[in-house]
């Protein structure tokens, strides 16, 4: 009877600590955007919907445009002459899907993923802390980190800017964009030290792992190599330190590999045969940084690192750690992506080391790690008191974006300013010749081409680009005059008013 009442005082617990976590989670990364848009309409402006790593968060949104006009074959949206070829980046193509279906807006659809991808993500992690340290104090104190924590990552980008590494932690993959959590919660699910017991009690376990592979494959194929190597290790760690038969671990590894490899070898083979998705793939790296840099990321949390050497109890979270810094340090074009998730033990190990930390780290270790969540947040907001912030649209941007999504194809080939032609594709639905550095292919020598053209072309040349590129439309808002110093050139205000209000302009150009 008595160690009923304590189960069930356990599990009453657990539930407000999980519900708790949720809510806590939810409500601070609303805060920002809900204080962005409040601004914004105080403001007259609008806010964009997303925060940080811009060309990046735009792109998900231009995604989900693609699939909101009922593709499902991907198109780089910021390279003007590509074309629809392969099945990629299905996750944003399905919410784009879901957003046409339901008639909801993108980015409402957007953030709804976001935020179930956040609250089941910090389910999930008490699911994995739990399963892997028994100790009720101890993994509810990693949990608890493990969802809150970033490390020393707001301090970089608050001094030297652009040092953020938002796949890593739980708490920045909520923040920024949609398809993180739901990423981490399939290789935590994938991470899960069960699955060897699972898979000897029943047979349907193995569908599941095929399943989760060929899941992981859609939303995050780094995963599948990240939780494979770690398997593949812990067997091999199985079998030299203790003797026992590596083929559980192994099996697991296999099954995961065996689901992700169909998709995987269709984007493989999808990347090579398309000369566009190839020179995209070509110029799409992600390089870690230097060594004093990516030990400054990381503290304090390389405390973790060491307790999973020494301790014989986390061998299981220390060998995700060991894989995923393997992936990372291997000489890959998308090294940083192999970092998924790897604070998720790295925390674990450093909060619930069993080892007794000396009295100046008990207090060192919440003062520099527990206000950097507060600088995103406070850096994000800061940015609506900016007169030019990229956070927001002007009004005028904002109707003719309605306009042109609504009166003019997809393949309208749009000239536009390197900052606005972010915005063309994620919310108007148009190609444009520059607007990502890895998503507009020859990125440089189209930013540069852009720039000449709107800045510095004689007429005479002008024209007879506008006829080689096939430019469909010029758009011309303060931006490009802030670019260039002026307003727009003779030969573009030569050219028939598409669309004007205010400073925003759009200039039909050339016909087919």
């Amino acid at each position: 009877m008595k160690s009923g009442t304590n189960a069930n005082g356990h599990a009453s617990r657990d539930g407000s600590l999980a519900l708790l976590l949720v809510l806590g989670l939810l409500a601070t990364i609303l805060v920002p955007y809900v204080y962005l848009y409040w601004a914004g309409m105080h403001q007259g402006r609008v806010f964009i919907g997303v925060i940080y790593n811009l060309p990046d968060n735009l792109s998900y949104l231009a995604k989900m445009m693609q699939g909101y006009r009922g593709a499902w074959l991907f198109r780089l949206p910021y390279t003007a002459d590509a074309e629809p070829t392969a099945v990629l980046f299905v996750f944003h193509l399905a919410l784009g899907h879901l957003a046409r279906m339901l008639g909801w807006p993108i980015p409402l659809v957007y953030h709804l993923a976001r935020l179930s991808g956040a609250a089941l993500l910090v389910l999930t992690l008490g699911w994995w802390y739990r399963a892997w340290s028994g100790n009720a104090p101890w993994w509810r104190k990693a949990w608890a980190w493990g969802v809150f924590a970033v490390g020393m990552d707001a301090w970089g980008f608050l001094f030297f800017q652009g040092l953020a590494v938002s796949e890593v932690y739980p708490f920045l993959s909520a923040l920024f964009n949609a398809h993180f959590p739901w990423a981490l919660v399939l290789l935590v699910v994938a991470m899960h030290p069960h699955w060897p017991r699972w898979l000897q009690a029943r047979r349907g376990y193995g569908l599941g792992l095929l399943l989760l592979g060929l899941g992981m494959a859609l939303v995050a194929p780094f995963g599948v190599l990240v939780a494979g190597l770690a398997w593949g290790l812990w067997g091999l760690w199985e079998k030299a330190r203790h003797g026992r038969s590596p083929w559980a671990a192994w099996t697991v590894a296999t099954l995961l590999g065996l689901g992700a490899a169909p998709y995987l070898g269709y984007v493989l083979w999808a990347v090579r045969q398309d000369p566009w998705l190839a020179g995209w793939n070509a110029q799409n790296r992600t390089p870690i940084m230097g060594f004093w840099t990516t030990f400054f990321l990381f503290a304090p949390w390389w405390v973790g690192v060491v307790v999973g050497w020494r301790s014989r109890r986390e061998d299981w979270a220390f060998f995700w750690v060991l894989s995923s810094w393997a992936w990372a340090l291997a000489p890959l074009a998308l090294q940083r992506r192999m970092w998924l998730g790897v604070a998720i033990p790295m925390v674990g190990l450093t909060v619930a080391a069993r080892h007794p930390w000396p009295r100046w780290a008990r207090w060192l270790l919440p003062l520099l790690v527990a206000p950097t969540w507060g600088l995103y947040l406070v850096g994000a907001m800061y940015n609506a008191h900016l007169p030019h912030s990229p956070l927001f649209l002007s009004r005028e941007e904002a109707d003719l974006f309605v306009w042109m999504r609504t009166h003019l194809p997809v393949d309208t080939r749009v000239l536009t300013g390197p900052v606005t032609g972010m915005y063309v594709p994620a919310f108007a639905g148009q190609r444009v010749f520059y607007g990502h550095d890895f998503e507009t292919v020859n990125a440089d020598e189209e930013r540069a081409w852009v720039i000449w053209m709107l800045c510095e072309a004689p007429p005479a040349a002008a024209r007879e680009a506008l006829q080689r590129r096939r430019v469909d439309a010029v758009l011309w808002t303060a931006r490009e005059s802030r670019l260039c110093g002026h307003g727009p050139p003779a030969w573009v205000k030569s050219e028939p008013v598409l669309w004007s209000r205010g400073s925003v302009r759009l200039y039909r150009v050339g016909q087919r």
